[in-house]
């Protein structure tokens, strides 16, 4: 089974004059995407292949900026697009649930941290 990584997250605030560009994001791809997410360790742990798409993220800032937006998005629709046959095999429902779950997991984890 293989599983698209990635993550995008950014802290947009409309009243901060400034639009971010990428060039105020954090962006890492291949094992350095993996790395960051945190995620490898546990795919590994269940033989599950890691395919990574990129990771995305900055601190509080202006709103994005709309170029900026479509290329980053542009990174994650085009890792899909070349992976899209192996999604959609028999096994595409099991490979769904186990993003779905591994989003759970995650947002447990740093909930429970937050928490702390």
């Amino acid at each position: 089974m293989k599983v698209i990584v990635g993550m995008f997250s950014t802290e947009s605030n409309e009243h901060v004059p400034n639009r971010n560009t990428i060039a105020d994001y954090d962006v890492a791809f291949g094992a350095e995407c993996i790395r960051k997410c945190q995620v490898g360790d546990v795919f590994a742990r269940e033989g599950i292949e890691v395919i990574p798409a990129a990771y995305v993220r900055s601190g509080p800032s202006g709103v994005i900026a709309a170029e900026t937006f479509r290329y980053i998005l542009s990174l994650f629709t085009e890792k899909v697009r070349e992976h899209i046959s192996d999604m959609m095999k028999k096994r595409s429902r099991i490979f769904w649930k186990c993003i779905f779950r591994m989003t759970d997991i995650l947002y447990e984890r740093h909930t429970a941290e937050t928490m702390l």
